[in-house]
């Protein structure tokens, strides 16, 4: 069975003993066992009222969330820009936030009563500080060089803080997720056994890499230093045999169509034309008038006007060249590695 399909059942399994384990040892009359909590699930649905339980508590944690949002973001925002509102509020808040939120329990029910305010409160407070903390650290994070930049052009204060601080301190407030690297090699290393029970050759030892979404990152070195190997095992042709390789935060552990390898050796298939190789494999799926267009777009743009009907023997090696790149562009891929020796030979048409 796939281990991706095993490993959650087996962490499952594991969950479900322990739980059942911890309450059978504990003699406990207030913890249910496992069985028990499905038997409940189960009399919830043949009576209808499950589904509303469960409305009612998305509702509760919606409204909560959505307050500690409209209020913690912008009163972070302006504490962490107004240096002394910060210094006012910050010794408050770094002593209520530490405070579980189920030791205002009792104050939540005096205050609101046994009813959905009180729940509300909670899951409100719960949020406000995180949200907070996370708000004011985000524009004390921001790099000076974007607000000097913004101030040679004489903004006022509120400008400055609407038209510069607000949108760089959306990576951090929306989880970093824009700014987040989409290829991260963490502590790599690739070796290879050496010739007759040889040590083994160390091609590539503790290298470490970040690129973010639309960066164009050129590696350059000696013959021989390990650039084919860090893109083939970016792109996964290669195993690592330490470290991880991560592309939108998912481990690479084989190829994928959303990564592309444009190879150093020639790789278009001899036995198709030009216009066959760039709509190979990655545009079969798409109707025949869609990809007669993008097919047409990409000869274009390659300047391979006229020779699509071409096979590549009939094509000088810089043309080939350019079918290749064709070829990986077409299915619009994340990311595309490309080995080349030549830059100038490949990119200017003959």
């Amino acid at each position: 069975m796939n281990k991706s399909i095993l490993l959650p059942f087996a962490v499952l399994f594991v969950v479900y003993c322990l739980w059942d384990g911890a309450v059978l040892l504990s003699n406990s009359d207030i913890f249910p066992r496992p069985y028990q909590v499905l038997l409940g699930i189960a009399e919830l649905v043949q009576r209808g009222v499950l589904l509303k339980y469960v409305v009612a508590s998305l509702f509760r944690v919606s409204v909560g969330f959505t307050l500690a949002v409209l209020i913690g973001v912008p009163f972070g925002l302006l504490l962490g820009w107004f240096r002394p509102a910060f210094l006012a509020f910050n010794p408050l808040i770094q002593i209520l936030r530490p405070i579980s939120p189920i030791a205002w329990i009792p104050i939540a029910i005096l205050w609101f009563h046994v009813d959905d305010r009180a729940p509300i409160f909670l899951i409100f407070l719960s949020s406000l500080f995180p949200i907070t903390v996370t708000s004011i650290a985000a524009v004390q994070n921001i790099q000076p060089v974007y607000v000097r930049a913004a101030q040679n052009f004489g903004l006022t204060r509120l400008d400055l803080f609407r038209r510069v601080i607000f949108p760089a301190c959306l990576p951090q407030e929306l989880g970093n997720t824009v700014n987040d690297p989409i290829i991260s090699v963490r502590d790599l290393g690739i070796s290879f056994p050496g010739k007759h029970r040889a040590e083994p050759i160390h091609v590539l030892r503790s290298l470490n890499l970040e690129v973010r979404r639309g960066e164009f990152v050129c590696i350059v070195g000696p013959s021989g230093c390990g650039k084919t190997t860090l893109l083939n095992s970016i792109t996964g042709f290669i195993r690592q045999s330490k470290g991880e390789i991560f592309v939108q935060g998912t481990p690479v552990t084989g190829p994928d169509p959303k990564r592309i390898f444009v190879f150093q050796d020639n790789g278009v298939f001899p036995w198709l034309t030009v216009e066959q190789n760039i709509a190979f494999i990655g545009l079969s799926r798409r109707p025949r008038k869609e990809r007669r267009e993008i097919v047409h777009h990409y000869v274009q743009m390659v300047g391979l006007t006229g020779f699509e009907r071409a096979y590549p023997r009939e094509l000088s090696g810089g043309m080939r060249q350019r079918v290749e790149i064709a070829r990986a562009l077409a299915p619009n891929p994340e990311i595309i590695t490309w080995m080349n020796r030549s830059v100038r030979s490949t990119l200017l048409p003959e």
